[in-house]
């Protein structure tokens, strides 16, 4: 047998080996994949920040009175989605109330 063809058969394997190592990685939960690169420092993060922006909401609430949506997007300087996420958890908290269903109108107060 030629030199050639062993080299030929052993980058194959090789290259065998590769992909199927990184094909059974990808089925791996994503928190089993990234528990070695700081995913749960990384989330924590994300919820001291959520806090943050919730304890600011009920300032806003206090030093106004009321606020509406618009006005937590506006003076956090993020998506209505993620405020009204955020308001709707302070709800919940019972932290805030909300006086009006949906619509403009709407607003929450402590």
């Amino acid at each position: 047998m030629n030199i050639t063809y062993i080299i030929l058969i052993f980058s194959g394997l090789v290259i065998a080996v590769l992909l199927a190592k990184i094909y059974f990685d990808s089925k791996k939960p994503a928190e089993q994949k990234f528990a070695n690169k700081g995913l749960a420092k990384y989330q924590q993060k994300l919820q001291e920040k959520k806090e943050k922006a919730k304890e600011e909401i009920v300032k806003i609430i206090k030093e106004k009175g009321s606020a509406s949506n618009k006005d937590i997007t506006e003076a956090l300087k993020i998506s209505e989605a993620t405020a009204t996420r955020y308001l709707d958890e302070l709800e919940k908290e019972g932290k805030i109330r909300q006086v009006g269903k949906t619509g403009k109108y709407t607003f929450y107060t402590l």
